[in-house]
């Protein structure tokens, strides 16, 4: 029945060898309209039920535009998974892709997700590769972001910086540089150009519902802002994170008690590992 369920979920179950020589060469790939319908609609359906978000999408614009980012709403962890979103875990093309980048050894780390309303702001370049140990930022930390609803260029759309992730010196100043430069392509051309042999330039995606984007964390990204006068009411998007055996990153979570007591061994290698904690 799992196999079946699986099946429904992806229209792949893994890359092919041009996939990850685009994920290498510039930090990141997309696959558009990886998800089926079935499995769209389950993954949309169940972050739309998940509490937080209810919660938010109920308000009046009054009592929005009382909260900090009126127009967005953010859960993390996000631990109240469906039966769609719970097979994010292993579901066959999570598990080549994983494999034939980091190996077979590696762990969740955390997972979020997102509603964007008109008139969400945006969010400038970032990375997003901070363990507890900076000096374990070389190790893999891979973000895998759905987009149940897609977008469109310029209506809170993702924007990556392709090949970014090869700059080696980056060391704790992310997101922003050295003495507090606010990250653009033109700074990390002058800056980083020469050493990683290649121009940076932003590359704006626009990408159809039910796709998804594998994304080593080292690259820089930016999301757009949202447009008062969007034809789509909200963007949903979640994202499920995985990292290399090491030190905690600061996001990662503890893990619920219930997902351990019904964990499959292979679950349960991907759940044992150290939770961040301030201390």
């Amino acid at each position: 029945m799992l196999s079946l369920t699986l099946r429904k979920w992806f229209q792949i179950d893994a890359p092919s060898a041009e996939d990850l020589a685009v994920f290498h060469e510039n930090g990141y790939v997309a696959f558009p309209e990886a998800l089926t319908e079935e499995g769209r609609q389950g993954l949309a359906e169940e972050i739309l039920r998940c509490e937080q978000i209810v919660l938010f999408l109920r308000m009046t614009d009054e009592e929005r535009g009382r909260l900090g980012k009126p127009h967005q709403m953010s859960v993390r962890p996000w631990n109240d998974k469906g039966p769609w979103s719970d097979l994010l875990f292993d579901a066959p093309l999570v598990r080549a892709l994983l494999r034939a980048t980091i190996g077979e050894a590696y762990h969740f780390c955390h997972s979020t997700l997102r509603v964007s309303m008109r008139g969400a702001g945006g969010l400038g370049f970032h990375q997003d590769n901070q363990p507890v140990n900076l000096a374990e930022r070389h190790k893999w930390y891979i973000q895998m972001l759905y987009y149940p609803t897609g977008f469109r260029r310029g209506d809170a759309g993702l924007s990556v910086i392709p090949g970014s992730h090869r700059i080696a010196d980056w060391g704790a100043y992310a997101p922003y540089g050295p003495k507090g430069e606010v990250v653009t392509p033109a700074f990390l051309a002058e800056q980083y150009g020469e050493q990683v042999g290649r121009a940076f330039q932003a590359e704006e995606l626009e990408l159809p519902p039910g796709s998804v984007v594998f994304l080593n964390a080292r690259t820089f990204h930016a999301v757009s802002p949202k447009p008062a006068d969007s034809p789509q009411e909200v963007r949903l998007f979640s994202n499920v994170i995985f990292k290399e055996p090491g030190s905690p990153h600061r996001n990662t979570q503890v893990i619920p008690p219930t997902w351990m007591e019904r964990a499959s061994p292979e679950r349960k290698r991907l759940f044992e590992r150290e939770a961040y904690t301030p201390t």
